[in-house]
């Protein structure tokens, strides 16, 4: 749950900033990721790992 939560917040950061530069109407936000969490965040991966 937190590394969704950390996820929307930085999305709702690009967005943001998209939209203060006046170019979120000409953009198309996505992102790309893996199945694992961050270690600096204690995730445990097992057994996906490796």
């Amino acid at each position: 749950m937190v590394m969704l939560r950390h996820l929307d917040d930085g999305v709702g950061d690009v967005v943001g900033k998209l939209k203060q530069e006046d170019l979120f109407d000409n953009t198309i936000p996505f992102f790309l990721t893996d199945n694992g969490g961050s270690r600096a965040m204690s995730a445990d991966n097992t057994p996906l790992r490796g």
